[in-house]
């Protein structure tokens, strides 16, 4: 379950990068940064009505997309030249 909800976002999020150009580059993060509340609130609501197993997959599905994401801003941004 897990597999799935980390994977077909960052499956789209990828191809969005790599077909869209720039465009498409802004296209993922705007997806991504909307992804992440909606997975937050959709966690809770899940864990409220008992599902603790699709609630715990979507928390680390959650952290996995927030690690991935931290990881390649900090890459891109190590590439930056601030002076």
């Amino acid at each position: 379950m897990t597999c799935y909800m980390t994977g077909i976002p960052l499956g789209i999020a990828l191809l969005l990068g790599l077909v869209g150009g720039e465009d498409g580059l802004a296209s993922a993060a705007i997806m991504g940064l909307a992804l992440i509340p909606i997975y937050f609130f959709t966690m809770i609501i899940l864990a409220i009505m008992g599902k603790a197993d699709a609630a715990k997959a979507m928390a680390l599905s959650m952290g996995l997309m927030l690690l991935i994401g931290l990881s390649i801003c900090g890459a891109v941004m190590s590439g930056m030249n601030f002076h």
